[in-house]
């Protein structure tokens, strides 16, 4: 059985105190996702550091900068995409700020985004260790 450990930085981007969530689409790797809500974000390539991961991810995902970031959160999930393999994935969520958030452009993973009020996040039907994220920036926030 093949085991892969991946690192993922994932990004709470709050304007107006509102938090953005993207809608995931069908992709070419997986489906198991679709229609799920989350944070912008996704693994880090081999040698990248964590904050230039954020940076890469979010902007690939919705064009936005991200700056003033500060890790708040850590988690780890084991999805099983491929019979044959065992993943392990460590995430690092991020408080993120954006100077102009007037156009988010979705990438191709993407089918929706909205920008929601964190009160009102159990209406979204989230990944699991995103909930998790939502549940520890409610407490940080308070």
């Amino acid at each position: 059985m093949i085991q892969k450990l991946f690192v993922a930085s994932k990004g709470i981007i709050i304007h107006d105190g509102k938090t953005l969530v993207l809608q995931e689409g069908k992709s070419d790797r997986e489906h198991v996702n679709d229609g799920k809500w989350q944070f912008p974000g996704g693994r880090l390539n081999f040698g990248e550091h964590p904050f230039e991961g954020l940076e890469r991810e979010v902007f690939e995902e919705t064009g936005l900068k991200v700056k003033n970031y500060k890790p708040f959160f850590v988690d780890h999930w084991m999805p099983k995409p491929f019979p044959e393999e065992n993943w392990q994935i460590v995430g690092v969520y991020y408080l993120c700020e954006c100077d102009d958030v007037s156009e988010v452009k979705l990438s191709h993973e993407h089918k929706n985004y909205a920008w929601v009020n964190m009160d009102n996040m159990e209406e979204y039907n989230f990944l699991p260790q995103d909930r998790k994220a939502i549940l520890s920036v409610k407490e940080y926030l308070k």
